[in-house]
């Protein structure tokens, strides 16, 4: 066990199912990333900003969202090897408002991105090309993937949950909460929200 302390408070982590890698994102603007049995990091990214953190279930990809924040100007998606601090690809996500949660798929193949404006986006991880998105009102607060990024579900601010397929852009159903959705997750098959 270790401990490891960044320039600020550390505001997203994730860890990968299978390979012990860990990512992290701090508020001193950098995305940190550590093989488990290990304090040292593997490398660090300065950001610019703000941001939060997802990595494959094999570890061999790192999805790093950047969000506005205080002397910010834009928000950005950063795609990473694992073995490599330089960015696969940067995109600019400014049209997203502000974004709120990413995520990559167990297979590394999709990243769902969460934004205040109210619309999800669906990116193809490979090389950062939009697929789609989709405008469900209310700030998406979570979004979450199934293991192959087949099924995906998003909790909004307005108290509802969606759900798509991966190849539609419109919901296959959304369901009222009582109050706001914070956290939303998805079963590895995509079988249960």
């Amino acid at each position: 066990v270790w401990k490891y302390e960044t320039g600020g408070n550390v505001l997203s982590v994730a860890i990968s199912h299978t390979s012990g890698i860990i990512s992290a994102t701090s508020k001193d603007d950098y995305v940190y990333v550590w093989k488990a049995n290990s304090s040292s990091p593997i490398w660090s990214y300065d950001i610019g900003q703000d941001s939060i953190v997802d990595i494959s279930a094999s570890g061999e990809y790192i999805i790093v969202g950047s969000y506005i924040s205080s002397g910010s100007t834009d928000d950005n998606l950063y795609f990473f090897r694992t073995n490599n601090s330089t960015p696969l690809w940067a995109v600019e996500t400014s049209s997203c408002g502000n974004l709120l949660d990413v995520k990559i798929s167990f297979d590394g193949k999709y990243v769902f991105t969460g934004c205040e404006d109210g619309y999800t986006h669906l990116v193809k991880a490979s090389n950062g090309t939009e697929l789609w998105k989709s405008y469900v009102g209310g700030s998406v607060n979570s979004v979450s993937l199934s293991s192959d990024g087949s099924h995906l579900s998003a909790g909004t601010s307005n108290g509802y949950v969606y759900s798509w397929d991966k190849g539609n852009s419109s919901y296959k159903w959304k369901y009222k909460i009582d109050g706001d959705v914070f956290s939303v997750d998805i079963s590895d098959t995509g079988d249960y929200i």
